[in-house]
């Protein structure tokens, strides 16, 4: 992570805008490996990557690159359960489809993450009264 810093204090995206946004892919993909610190943290740090990544690596200028960055993005998002942020990149890479030169390794575990991420997106929140204990039930108070 600190030699990719390192470069990115000389590296902007005016001089080597492909390279300036494979520098921000690769500290994506490090925080996601990160194991210091907390998971959730790393994970919205690599999403944070991933888009200043996604600013060069477009649908339209690098299709293949903005594929690859979005499915990272996709798994960072999931992880850190940001879930309608990550049906939304499911959804694109889904109309993406076979444009992506990874599409058939990809396209199962694709479908399953969409449904698996609709269910959780239609969820209803749990509010904390949801969560309150039932008085004479849960408060262990017996009924003798």
């Amino acid at each position: 992570m600190a030699c990719i810093r390192r470069a990115l204090e000389v590296l902007t995206p005016e001089m080597e805008p492909l390279l300036w946004a494979s520098a921000q892919h690769r500290m994506g993909l490090a925080y996601v490996d990160r194991v210091v610190g907390d998971r959730t943290a790393n994970l919205n740090e690599a999403v944070a990557w991933y888009r200043r990544a996604l600013e060069v690596r477009t649908r339209e200028a690098a299709p293949q690159w903005w594929a690859s960055t979005t499915w990272r993005m996709l798994e960072a998002l999931q992880g850190a359960k940001h879930w309608a942020e990550a049906l939304e990149a499911a959804r694109a890479l889904q109309v993406f489809g076979r444009e992506w030169e990874r599409w058939d390794e990809i396209e199962a575990d694709l479908v399953n993450r969409v449904v698996q991420l609709v269910r959780e997106v239609e969820q209803p929140p749990v509010t904390s009264a949801d969560n309150q204990p039932l008085p004479g039930i849960d408060d262990g108070a017996s009924a003798v």
